[in-house]
């Protein structure tokens, strides 16, 4: 891991506890009304699945790729040597085992809701076919601030679990890219949906395209009203 933080032993725990089955690393990428008046919007959650045996020489080849302890798509994207790395490190996920999934929902799923109820049906909706259809134990989202985003998302996944939209025994632990590297997969993933949904560019998503799975998440705001 890049940094020690006080997650890092609970980090540990659940991983041991987990053994040997695939852990989900999750981000988002969003865009609003607010943020962007008369532009389309939409919320996509992303969650890329690794196994354990692979997580050490993922985080090395990653910072790699990225010649830093520090990784963010979006301020790679501004200039010609980030993208040279977004295009490297999304063909090395291509080249992988990781699978992505992604749970979107488009602007005629909003509805008058805010953008944070448009983050918990996405949510809702990958964690259902993470925990569900693959039978997952363990997922890792990245940490928000403030504290109160993070009690948000701590109570969006713990009413899941109470209603038996997922299994009482899965974990979703919230923790920051400077502790977990494996963080940065998502972040690149999602970033590379972004520019095909609000800028029509295609190029960075066709190079992960065989390797994602796409779950509309307005199907379950139909099941769910």
């Amino acid at each position: 891991m890049a940094q020690q933080s006080p997650i890092v032993p609970l980090l540990n725990e659940a991983y041991l506890r987990n053994g040997d089955l695939p852990v989900a690393f999750i981000d988002e990428t969003s865009r609003s009304k607010a943020e962007h008046p008369g532009e389309k919007q939409f919320y996509v959650m992303t969650g890329v699945v690794v196994h354990p045996q692979d997580f050490e020489v993922l985080r090395e080849d990653l910072r790699d790729i990225a010649q830093s302890d520090y990784w963010h798509t979006t301020d790679n994207l501004s200039s010609s040597s980030g993208r040279k790395k977004v295009l490297e490190m999304l063909q090395y996920l291509a080249d992988g085992d990781e699978i992505s999934i992604i749970s979107h929902l488009g602007d005629s799923g909003f509805g008058d809701e805010d953008i944070e109820a448009a983050r918990e049906t996405t949510l809702l909706n990958l964690s259902q076919y993470l925990f569900n259809d693959l039978g997952m134990k363990l997922a890792v989202l990245e940490r928000r601030n403030p504290k109160a985003l993070v009690n948000r998302d701590e109570r969006t996944f713990a009413r899941a679990k109470r209603s038996g939209v997922v299994p009482r025994n899965t974990r979703m632990l919230q923790v920051s890219p400077s502790t977990e590297r494996l963080l940065w997969l998502p972040d690149l993933v999602a970033s590379a949906i972004r520019q095909e949904l609000a800028r029509g560019d295609h190029s960075y998503v066709n190079l992960i395209k065989e390797k994602v799975v796409f779950l509309d998440a307005s199907r379950l705001k139909e099941s769910n009203p």
